[in-house]
């Protein structure tokens, strides 16, 4: 795993790896999970703690002025959403090596475990049917925004070290899937609000071509509490994040 670090926000551009589809169904199967670990020299504040539900509340009460908005009975909290997923490895070694922070940005839980999941699960087959690597790259981009008490727009964030925010819950999260063999790609952008009303604004242009994506399943687009969901070629992404790999020519990844 490869991951690329903003230093100044504390938190993870993007993780880039390799799907095995020759040999994912043959990993490891543990159904004991490590705990995230943080390591040195990246977070001036305790990940840990940022990520604790008592703690979302009460950061919430401070910016909002409303602790509402996190409510755990509807999943409605941020999790440690996974970019390097622990499943899209084959070794027990691997999946272990997935659970430091700097391989996680804040998800709400609806999302997360909603078309976020269902998503990792298409890769994860499309890779297994192509029997070849499928190159990943996944990120978050720009910063979320929840309105106040007033209807003021506030960026959320899930740390503060003096007086300066860290941790950004990422607007969306994104993934490009890349195979080699082919030369063929897509990305896969997912909105992360689960009190979202109305269709996204999307980052790229021309409207989601998630319908030219035969591979993906169970993903419900209508369902915004699960993560509203959009598709574009990897090159009109780019457009807009240029944290987005430059993959040249490559085609669409449409099977």
């Amino acid at each position: 795993i490869t991951v690329c670090f903003d230093p100044i926000f504390e938190t993870t551009l993007y993780s880039n790896y390799i799907v095995r589809g020759a040999n994912i169904a043959a990993q490891d199967t543990n159904p004991d999970r490590p705990s995230f670990k943080s390591d040195t020299g990246f977070f001036t504040v305790s990940a840990d703690t940022c990520y604790q539900q008592d703690s979302q509340i009460a950061l919430m009460d401070a910016i909002l002025g409303d602790s509402s908005v996190i409510d755990v009975g509807k999943s409605f909290y941020f999790a440690r959403g996974h970019l390097a997923a622990d499943a899209d490895f084959v070794t027990e070694q691997e999946q272990d090596a997935t659970y430091y922070y700097i391989n996680a940005v804040p998800q709400w839980q609806s999302f997360n475990n909603g078309n976020w999941k269902y998503l990792e699960f298409s890769v994860r087959d499309m890779a297994a049917a192509h029997g070849s690597d499928i190159v990943v790259w996944c990120g978050g981009w720009d910063v979320l925004q929840l309105d106040d008490v007033n209807g003021n727009p506030v960026d959320i964030f899930l740390g503060l070290t003096g007086g300066e925010a860290v941790i950004p819950a990422p607007d969306i999260t994104w993934r490009v899937v890349y195979d080699p063999s082919s030369n063929k790609a897509a990305a896969i952008v997912g909105v992360n609000n689960p009190y979202l009303t109305a269709a996204p604004s999307m980052l790229c242009s021309g409207g989601s071509i998630c319908d030219q994506l035969t591979w993906l399943h169970d993903i419900n687009y209508s369902d915004y509490e699960a993560g509203a969901i959009y598709c574009c070629t990897v090159q009109n992404l780019a457009t807009a994040i240029p944290n987005v790999p430059d993959l040249g020519s490559a085609g669409l990844l449409t099977s």
